[in-house]
C-alpha cells in the first residue's frame, strides 16, 4: 500500500480561478453594488501590462503547485466598457501556458 503525502488533500483547497476586478468603471449607480464605494475614489482600470502580469503570476502559481488548468474571469463595475482592453486581453490570456 501507497502513502499519499498529507500535502496532497491541499492542492483540492487551492485556487484554479482567477478573478480579475480590473476595472471599477460603470455607466450605472446601482445602490447596491460594491463598485459605488470603489468609485468614490475615482475611476480606475487595470492597463494590458498589469492584468497580463496577473495573469501570468497566477498561471506560473497554478502550473508549479499542479492545481490543473487556471480559468480566468475578468469583471469589474462594468468590463464591457473596457471592450477595446478586452479585446487585446483575451487573446492574449488564452496564449498563457496553462490559462483557460
Amino acid at each position: 500500500m501507497t502513502r499519499r503525502p498529507a500535502g496532497n488533500k491541499l492542492l483540492k483547497l487551492l485556487p484554479s480561478t482567477l478573478e480579475l476586478y480590473f476595472t471599477n468603471r460603470c455607466n450605472l449607480d446601482c445602490r447596491y453594488c460594491s463598485s459605488r464605494s470603489v468609485k468614490a475614489g475615482g475611476e480606475k482600470t487595470l492597463s494590458f501590462e498589469e492584468i497580463m502580469r496577473g495573469i501570468r503570476l497566477a498561471g506560473e502559481y497554478s502550473r508549479r503547485v499542479g492545481t490543473g488548468p487556471l480559468t480566468v474571469g475578468l469583471t469589474g463595475g462594468e468590463p464591457l466598457l473596457e471592450f477595446c482592453l478586452l479585446r487585446r486581453v483575451v487573446p492574449a490570456a488564452r496564449r498563457e501556458r496553462g490559462v483557460n
